[in-house]
């Protein structure tokens, strides 16, 4: 399979955005069509979910939809395309830190109808969508391998759009 065809943008798509490491918290990232709608399968509120005002929080628990037992409590932003990041409806899940609670969010979205994304694939679909231009696209993955301060700097300049705009 190439890498192009793995980039189908109408499936919805799930990522771990933080570290897999101890921490207070994480965020666990879905994107695409019908993703609020299939979040709201796994949420203990989901009629206030699928009423929910875009760019809001939502304070609630994870639960397992076959025997309703709870995963973890988690607050969700809400933003719905095209004003989002991706121009896609999207939801970031705030859980507790650490690899277990993450991975199990995360594996039950998984089993609830998200695919997991490809690398740089929220990137690419904010590309896609015409919400990044191809230089701060780049400048996306530049500050995120980033080793030095100046490295990390003239990456956030193009993110900014200082190339965009000297082209």
């Amino acid at each position: 399979m190439t890498e192009a065809s793995r980039y189908t943008p109408d499936e919805p798509i799930a990522a771990i955005a933080t570290a897999l490491a101890p921490s207070a918290l994480a965020v666990v990232r879905v994107s695409g069509k019908g993703c609020i709608e299939l979040v709201s399968k796994v949420f203990s509120r989901p009629k206030a979910l699928l009423a929910a005002e875009p760019y809001t929080m939502l304070y609630g628990w994870i639960v397992d939809p076959k025997d309703g037992s709870r995963i973890d409590e988690v607050m969700l932003g809400i933003y719905k395309g095209p004003k989002s990041f991706t121009g896609e409806d999207m939801v970031e899940i705030t859980c507790h830190g650490g690899s277990i609670p993450v991975l199990a969010i995360y594996n039950l979205l998984l089993a609830n109808g998200f695919r997991p994304a490809e690398r740089g694939e929220y990137s690419f679909r904010a590309f896609v969508n015409g919400k990044l231009d191809l230089t701060r696209a780049e400048a996306i993955r530049e500050i995120i391998d980033s080793r030095t301060d100046s490295s990390r700097g003239r990456a956030a300049g193009r993110l900014a759009g200082s190339l965009y705009n000297e082209i």
